[in-house]
């Protein structure tokens, strides 16, 4: 089965999904630099990074490093249907 992530991903053009995959290496490497990253109001250890009109969000999971929860386009909606 195929989660939502993956099928987000897979709707992108190759252009962006090649973004999305340098954005989550430097993010797993600790490679902030360069990045636009915001951490998010009311969650704890959880970011956005944005490029373009695409947002990835990352939570700290428990082995320190962060993972992608949440992959979206930009809109009215994205923030609020996570």
């Amino acid at each position: 089965m195929v989660d939502r992530l993956t099928k987000r991903y897979l709707k992108l053009s190759a252009k962006e999904r090649a973004w999305v995959l340098e954005i989550y290496e430097k993010v797993q490497n600790g490679q902030w630099v360069g990045l636009d990253v915001k951490s998010l109001k009311g969650q704890k250890d959880t970011v956005r990074v944005r490029k373009g009109d695409i947002r990835i969000i990352f939570t700290k999971r428990s082995d320190g490093k962060y993972g992608p929860v949440f992959l979206e386009r930009r809109n009215e909606k994205t923030y609020r249907s996570r």
